[in-house]
C-alpha cells in the first residue's frame, strides 16, 4: 500500500471528505487529492499534521 493509499483508507474511514481533510491542515483539496494520488508526498513535517487529522499513528502512514 502507498503512502496516498494509506492517507485516503484512513479518511474515508473517518467518513471526511477531501475538502474536510484540507481545512484541518490548511491546505487546498488539491493538495489533498495530490497526496491521496501519490502525485506528492507531503513532507514529515505535513504527514505529522495528517497524521493529527485523521487520528492515527504517525507511524501507520509512515510504514512500508
Amino acid at each position: 500500500m502507498t503512502d496516498g493509499e494509506r492517507i485516503k483508507a484512513a479518511r474515508k474511514k473517518h467518513g471526511l471528505t477531501m475538502s474536510a481533510v484540507g481545512k484541518r491542515l490548511g491546505v487546498s483539496r488539491q493538495a489533498v487529492h495530490q497526496w491521496e494520488s501519490d502525485f506528492h508526498s507531503p513532507t514529515l513535517r505535513t504527514a505529522r499534521r495528517i497524521a493529527g487529522a485523521l487520528n492515527i499513528p504517525l507511524s501507520e502512514m509512515l510504514r512500508e
